[in-house]
């Protein structure tokens, strides 16, 4: 739980991505109470500036409404950023999207836009937060990936692509950066309630097979790793049924094959299909 004017949390200046989500909304409120000051990027400037005026103390933060695969509004926003606030002591790379359903039917502007948003993104936000948290000599990178990327979910090959190459990436990048003070965190939320998650189980429930969980549960995970790092965290509503899954999907994968086969048909990728819309 965060209290209001945590010393860990008081006067940090954070980044986030995608920041009127519903996990990171919900997220950003909780850090304001915490006493962060918040630099917000959105793509929706009305969303943007309605989450900062109903923050804590909202004068102390601010938002950018930008796309953030256009590298030259990015870069120029970063700048912004960094001559108001004068540090960057943690990133959140939330913003994301989500293609579902059969691959091949996935269309190629959709595929690029997905890997732009859900893998370039990040690792541009990193290259250019990087080098301020090393001449600070401190900083904490979290990227948020999903379940997707840690176990082959059919319907969601595209998106579970991207997701464990940030994964990935995020691993090496800590590696990368072991003695500089900067830490580096991956964070997966699990299956949490939304709009896109209610679609999917009207369909008839959700692939990744958890039930969705409210946002403030992953929302309160994130916040206490920004308090409390560490390398990675999953959060899930059946922890032990998903650790299962995983260990299975590695050691004995055509068990799971032949469950997904029984499991694969014109409904189920229907079902993926309709949580095809941004996160």
């Amino acid at each position: 739980m965060i209290e209001a004017g945590s010393s860990r949390l008081a006067n940090k200046v954070i980044v986030v991505t995608g920041a009127s989500g519903g996990i990171a909304s919900a997220t950003v409120r909780m850090l304001a109470k915490g006493g962060a000051r918040l630099a917000l990027l959105d793509r929706d400037p009305a969303l943007l500036e309605a989450l900062r005026s109903e923050l804590s103390e909202s004068s102390r933060h601010r938002g950018w409404a930008l796309d953030l695969t256009d590298d030259a509004r990015l870069d120029v926003v970063f700048g912004e950023l960094i001559a108001h606030f004068g540090r960057v002591d943690a990133l959140i790379n939330n913003a994301g999207l989500l293609i579902g359903g059969h691959f091949e039917e996935a269309p190629a502007a959709r595929l690029r836009k997905l890997i732009d948003v859900n893998l370039y993104v990040p690792l541009r936000m990193c290259q250019l937060a990087v080098p301020v948290m090393r001449h600070q000599g401190s900083g904490h990178i979290v990227n948020v990936f999903s379940s997707a990327g840690l176990l082959a979910v059919p319907g969601f090959a595209a998106y579970g692509a991207t997701k464990s190459g940030l994964f990935a990436f995020s691993r090496t990048l800590r590696r990368e950066l072991r003695g500089s003070g900067i830490k580096v965190s991956a964070f997966c939320p699990g299956a949490t309630r939304s709009p896109m998650t209610e679609a999917m189980t009207e369909a008839g429930g959700n692939p990744g097979g958890e039930t969705p969980h409210p946002v403030a549960k992953p929302a309160a995970a994130l916040c206490h790793l920004i308090e409390h790092p560490e390398d990675v965290v999953v959060v899930s509503g059946r922890p032990l049924a998903q650790g299962i899954a995983m260990f299975l999907d590695r050691v004995f994968p055509k068990l799971l094959d032949g469950v997904w086969a029984k499991r694969c048909n014109d409904a189920y990728y229907g079902m993926a299909a309709r949580g095809g819309r941004p996160q």
